[in-house]
């Protein structure tokens, strides 16, 4: 039996990021692209440039694959129903993906003033119905510097973080999730309220790639092919991720070799997008045990790349 091929409709930062752990599972992977610049097809060979808004493209683009993926959610509903209708191995599945609409138009605003932190829970899941979870993490947001996670949070009850859990099992079943999705909540009170599901590996679940022994992005491909799916354990008490946003710099590799001089341990992602102010480029990730210092490392690392600071 040959190793599984996977479409990917769209060629962004997280298709991009599928390339080092397809490698490693020997699974093939090829992208719809609007351009030969967009991230994933400057490190993924196989590119067919086209419109995903056509379904003869589509159509086209799909065949012959064993699974077809999205990297972003854009493509006109009644194109994925029709090649699902075709036999296509849609994953998420459009009944899912409607799911999550209907879930997310059901959510209502927050408007409590005992509004906590915001956090998220990833939670992967497969055709078979396993699941795995990850620890959660606090997402910050910190304006123009861009977002800020550590994880696992600091300073939650134990039974609210089980709740958490819990509730995030719960929805990735009732939305029948195939692959990876991220429900981000906030604590009101002493209650958990869902405010946003996000299908596909998100930001708040990057510092995995790093921080855990199986990444969401490599369970998301397991979970779309049905692999058993990999132990999400920390690899140390904390991971604390940044991003790199733009400013008016255009040069990100030579602040690689002061921040990695500074700071060996550091792991950075380059997204491969383009260069402009405000533009997310990637994140910086770093693990230890003492959360603080660990986010004064990421931050430092993170504004120096970006041009924010100079020393």
């Amino acid at each position: 039996m040959s190793f599984p091929t996977v479409a990917i409709i769209g060629a962004g930062p997280v298709a991009r990021m599928m390339a080092a752990p397809a490698i490693a599972l020997g699974v093939r992977l090829k992208v719809l692209a609007q351009s030969i610049d967009d991230p994933a097809a400057q490190v993924i060979p196989d590119v067919t440039l086209g419109d995903f808004r056509n379904l003869a493209t589509l159509r086209a683009f799909v065949a012959g694959s064993d699974v077809v993926a999205l990297d972003f959610l854009d493509v006109p509903m009644r194109l994925l129903q029709a090649i699902e209708a075709d036999g296509t191995c849609l994953r998420p599945s459009v009944d899912s993906l409607i799911a999550v609409q209907d879930r997310n138009l059901a959510l209502a605003p927050v408007l409590s003033p005992l509004l906590g932190p915001a956090l998220a829970v990833h939670v992967g899941r497969s055709p078979h119905g396993q699941a795995a979870l990850w620890a959660i993490t606090e997402v910050q947001s910190e304006n123009s510097l861009g977002r800020r996670t550590i994880t696992p949070m600091r300073g939650m009850a134990s039974e609210v973080a089980t709740e958490a859990a819990r509730i995030a099992l719960e929805l990735a079943g009732s939305v029948e999730l195939l692959g990876v999705m991220a429900v981000e909540m906030v604590v009101v009170g002493d209650r958990i309220q869902v405010t946003k599901l996000r299908l596909g590996p998100q930001y708040s679940g990057f510092w995995s790639l790093d921080g855990s022994q199986t990444g969401v992005v490599e369970q998301h491909l397991r979970a779309i092919l049905d692999l058993p799916l990999g132990t999400t354990e920390l690899l140390a008490p904390f991971a604390v991720s940044a991003e790199i946003v733009g400013t008016d710099k255009d040069d990100l590799y030579h602040p690689y070799l002061h921040v990695f001089a500074r700071d060996p341990s550091l792991k950075i992602h380059q997204y491969g997008t383009r260069f402009g102010l405000g533009n997310v480029l990637g994140h910086v990730t770093v693990i230890g045990g003492n959360a603080s210092e660990l986010r004064i490392r990421a931050a430092h690392a993170a504004d120096y790349i970006s041009g924010v600071i100079d020393e």
